[in-house]
């Protein structure tokens, strides 16, 4: 392990009903790293997606101007994170 994220998941849209609904959630997490932090954000359109893209909107220490995209790939109540970053 390398560092440890923090964030909020909220349920943003729900359509249908029973077997046939549809949640929406965005993510914004925070993850705490040697050296710094990462801010990231993403959006969730079905439950049983595994793998989603998401976008690094900041960063601090040595994560100062950060940014970039990467994906979250889930798993049982953890996920791997796997990040392209782009320093300015």
């Amino acid at each position: 392990m390398i560092g440890v994220a923090d964030g909020t998941f909220t349920t943003t849209r729900v359509t249908g009903s029973g077997h046939n609904s549809v949640v929406e959630s965005q993510g914004i997490f925070t993850l705490r790293l040697t050296g710094g932090q990462l801010t990231i954000q993403f959006v969730q359109l079905r439950d049983d997606e595994q793998v989603l893209p998401v976008v690094v909107t900041g960063g601090s220490g040595v994560f100062r101007g950060a940014g970039g995209d990467g994906t979250i790939t889930k798993g049982n109540n953890s996920g791997v994170i796997r990040l392209h970053l782009e320093f300015t």
